[in-house]
């Protein structure tokens, strides 16, 4: 699994990582993974997608965790993402860095 997190300007974090197995499954163990973040809940869920938010923190206003899959020749490619919940938000002191790679342990 190759995997690359690039972080902007501190309110955005996302990677991209090949998962060897069907969207469904990669959807399932990432979705276990994410609703285990502190303060997480499920917010929406589709056939190729999810959305969780994550609560205050003194650390952060909140964020929204998004994680795509999208079926490939050979397994499949897993999009996660994280933003800050308040747009007008400059610094997330590392929190979506954190809810993308806890996402990404989970495949």
């Amino acid at each position: 699994m190759t995997v690359a997190v690039e972080v902007h300007m501190g309110i955005r974090a996302h990677a991209e990582a090949q998962f060897s197995g069907p969207p469904e499954a990669a959807l399932a163990r990432a979705r276990e993974a994410a609703v285990r973040i502190p303060r997480a809940g499920l917010r929406s869920v589709t056939d190729d997608a999810f959305e969780v938010t994550v609560g205050i923190t003194f650390k952060s206003w909140g964020e929204v965790v998004r994680v795509t899959a999208l079926a490939r020749e050979e397994g499949t490619l897993v999009r996660v993402e994280s933003r800050s919940r308040l747009r007008t938000t400059s610094a997330d002191w590392g929190k979506n860095r954190r809810n993308v790679e806890t996402v990404l342990q989970a495949l």
